[in-house]
């Protein structure tokens, strides 16, 4: 389950890179390129799972975000980014809060 959801956040990621790079322009009189930029800390603020079983949908969950489940993306100035992925799940009884990037 994790790794699905890494795999989700990675994805988002890439679909927030794309639909920033579809909308840049290439033309050098841009008056406001700052505003336009990606540099900055992201936060998911909704999502949802959709399981598939042999291709048939098992239902749709709806994901919590708040506190302790989040993902966070932060752009760099100079092209990086750092993705920062946070959940919780009980374990023997008690909350466990995982925290990666």
């Amino acid at each position: 389950m994790k790794t699905f959801k890494t795999t989700k956040a990675i994805l988002m990621l890439a679909i927030v890179v794309l639909t920033g790079t579809l909308f840049t322009s290439c033309n050098g009189d841009d008056d406001n390129a700052a505003a336009n930029s990606l540099v900055g800390t992201w936060l998911l603020t909704a999502g949802q799972t959709e399981l598939f079983v042999n291709g048939v949908s098992e239902g749709i969950e709806m994901e919590t975000i708040d506190a302790n489940n989040f993902t966070r993306i932060t752009f760099n100035a100079n092209s990086t980014y750092v993705v920062t992925i946070s959940e919780s799940f009980m374990q023997n009884g008690q909350e466990v809060i995982d925290t990666s990037t």
